[in-house]
């Protein structure tokens, strides 16, 4: 039997001695490597969802503010108030007039726009097919005395939901999500509630900025690289019940 010779065992040693050092420097920096990527993909994630929740909320905010404005609109307040008065369905019919020809006619995100009495009954809208609608579930669970306790521009906003026709007089709303916006009608003195505009929004917005293309309308120049360079890429809004509001 042939003896294998000193200096090739010495050989084999030192291969395997460099070969082992060598698959743990390997593996070391694999694991190093692997723990940034992760961290700064994570880093990335956050920054995306923390930027996408800060549009949303101005967004939401935006909606607080118009529905303010809107319901301090000098010609609401009046003719809303005439219209608890008196019942005079003129002035039901001039509401109508005026929120399709100066409010939802500059503002189509607007779906529709109710003028509620005190018991949560819809007396105007933008659609007269709703005028008589109970709405009675954007109360959000509130007495009709803490609803009445409600400063001028406290706006509560809905989750959002999709609405059947069939739920809906006249059919209103197509089957896609929308959320409410419900601000108290002061009296001309700006004392009493005399009733409450709900004011009906489209969510495709919501969708828009989640996918980054809503800021593109606005002229942004880019907004959506995340989302179509990255294949595994998802963002969407879920609402207090965990169900997803905006498509993946």
């Amino acid at each position: 039997m042939k003896r294998i010779s000193l200096a090739y065992k010495l050989v084999l040693f030192f291969s395997a001695l460099i070969f082992l050092i060598i698959s743990i420097i390997v593996v070391y920096f694999y694991i190093g490597f692997t723990e940034v990527l992760e961290n700064q993909i994570h880093k990335d994630l956050i920054a995306i969802a923390e930027g996408t929740e800060g549009q949303v909320l101005i967004f939401f905010k935006k909606i607080k503010s118009q529905s303010a404005d809107w319901s301090s609109d000098k010609f609401i307040c009046q003719q809303t108030e005439e219209l608890v008065k008196t019942g005079n369905q003129d002035f039901s019919r001039a509401l109508r007039e005026h929120f399709l020809k100066n409010k939802l006619s500059l503002d189509p995100l607007v779906v529709v726009a109710d003028i509620l009495n005190t018991d949560m009954k819809t007396i105007a809208s933008s659609d007269e097919r709703r005028v008589g609608v109970e709405e009675q579930e954007h109360a959000e669970g509130k007495s009709k005395e803490e609803l009445m306790a409600l400063k001028y521009g406290d706006a509560m906003i809905s989750q959002v939901m999709i609405e059947q026709e069939s739920e809906i007089a006249g059919g209103v709303h197509p089957e896609y999500p929308v959320f409410h916006s419900l601000v108290p009608i002061k009296s001309t003195d700006n004392e009493t509630t005399i009733g409450f505009l709900l004011l009906h929004f489209s969510a495709d917005n919501l969708n828009k900025i989640v996918g980054g293309s809503f800021q593109v309308e606005l002229g942004a120049l880019s907004g959506q690289e995340f989302i179509l360079n990255q294949k595994t890429s998802e963002m969407f809004l879920v609402n207090g019940d965990g169900f997803m509001i905006t498509p993946s």
